[in-house]
């Protein structure tokens, strides 16, 4: 028999919530999503709920709320998105995207991305061994890396267009800290200033956008290596 669909998060909860505890079971996570038209597997709910540090010690929570079931299906809605993008343009069915599609598979996600837009990120995430597919394009893991490297570069950009409303081409150094703090990233004055002096041709009068990019990429590596 069919799983009868709903649209709304907030019915599909209730209907795993027949006693109105407010909370659902870890167990009925699966099935609550696909009563909402994501099909999606044991483990990849798994990795959604890690993503969100739902849990202690290593082990899951037990039960959710509606407001986490909520961050959990847009999550899932997200990436459902990006699965179905993959194999529409997995023309052949060998389990890749070749490389001339993938702008198209990122727009299909709104993510208008330019050729330089592409250029930027497999340039500064060759770590993520993009180079390694060639002409056979990405596999679906590249492609999820992929698409999130291009969410994030275009979030720097519009961080940018924010920063320099002036239209000079440049973000004022005083603005860095604020931009960086808008993208998630904390560091101070000090550290940022320790960065730029490996940024010959900022002088005072601002970064550019290439030079944004890789400020955010360097910071993020320096946050990361902070991290306990």
């Amino acid at each position: 028999m069919p799983v009868v669909t709903v649209d709304d998060p907030r019915e599909a909860f209730r209907f795993f919530d027949p006693d109105g505890s407010g909370r659902i079971g870890t167990e009925d996570l699966q099935a609550a999503l696909a009563r909402l038209g994501l099909s999606v597997s044991e483990s990849e709910v798994t990795s959604k709920l890690r993503k969100r540090n739902y849990e202690v010690a290593g082990v899951l929570w037990r039960a959710f709320n509606l407001q986490q079931f909520e961050l959990l299906v847009a999550d899932v809605r997200v990436f459902v998105n990006e699965r179905e993008a993959f194999r529409f343009f997995d023309r052949d069915g060998k389990g890749r995207v070749a490389v001339v599609d993938l702008r198209p598979a990122l727009a299909r996600l709104g993510l208008n991305a330019s050729e330089a837009d592409m250029a930027s990120v497999l340039r500064n995430a060759s770590w993520r061994n993009y180079e390694t597919a060639g002409t056979a394009g990405l596999d679906i893991q590249q492609f999820y890396l992929l698409v999130a490297d291009v969410r994030a570069l275009l979030d720097v950009h519009q961080v940018f267009r924010f920063f320099h409303q002036d239209r000079s081409g440049r973000i004022d150094l005083n603005e860095l800290r604020p931009a960086l703090v808008r993208l998630g990233l904390d560091a101070s004055d000090y550290e940022i200033a320790g960065i730029l002096r490996n940024y010959e041709t900022a002088g005072t009068a601002g970064l550019d956008i290439q030079q944004f990019e890789r400020l955010v990429i360097d910071v993020r590596a320096f946050v990361a290596k902070k991290l306990p």
